[in-house]
């Protein structure tokens, strides 16, 4: 395959028996998208930004990955999903990924998002549901674009002021667990769809 330097896509998707990706793979510096879901890899053994400079679409779903891969070179990626792996940190350079308009972490350990998840201003769709959050950055209400924003199975109590800041945030999916603090109100956002404990829910008026 490193001698099909004109390939644009690599699909090797639905592949168990895949557990390492050829080095050889760096030569095919024309690719713009990655589809490795299902598959189980750890790890990628180069810095796929740096030799894909094209990359584009990225999905690592349903692999075994501890940590990220990095994202050295990965500036003109747009959509990433590294869903259903076991990474408890999605690392500060998440906020590389500079035009990134979706991004998907489902079913992960996240305890945390990094500060720079604010530096996604083109961000429309984040999805952490199934994590271990406990808090959100107040940064988020700096993702000026984002429209879904889905933390269901998470495990957080209080949401941000900054979500207020949204103002584009039309779906919005918190799921079954308890919400004791909203700290917005009708005047801050107006969302098309708040689910808490799987019901139709209002924001306060004040």
């Amino acid at each position: 395959l490193g001698k099909l330097t004109k390939l644009t896509e690599i699909k090797l998707n639905n592949n168990p028996s895949l557990l390492a990706i050829p080095e050889t793979f760096r030569k095919l510096n024309h690719i713009r998208k990655v589809h490795l879901q299902h598959c189980n890899l750890s790890q990628i053994p180069f810095e796929m930004g740096n030799s894909y400079s094209q990359l584009e679409y990225v999905n690592l779903s349903y692999n075994l990955f501890d940590t990220m891969p990095s994202l050295n070179g990965m500036d003109r990626v747009v959509i990433f999903d590294i869903s259903n792996n076991r990474i408890d940190d999605l690392t500060p350079r998440i906020g590389q990924l500079e035009m990134l308009r979706e991004l998907y972490v489902v079913n992960n350990k996240l305890t945390h998002l990094p500060k720079s998840i604010g530096r996604l201003k083109r961000l429309f769709v984040l999805d952490v549901s199934e994590n271990m959050l406990v808090e959100l950055p107040l940064s988020i209400g700096d993702c000026q674009s984002l429209r879904e924003l889905k933390l269901r199975g998470n495990s957080l109590d209080t949401l941000p002021i900054t979500l207020g800041k949204l103002k584009h945030l039309n779906i919005f999916y918190i799921g079954q667990w308890p919400v004791t603090e909203f700290n917005i109100t009708q005047e801050d956002i107006s969302y098309e769809n708040l689910k808490v404990n799987a019901y139709q829910h209002k924001i306060p008026k004040d």
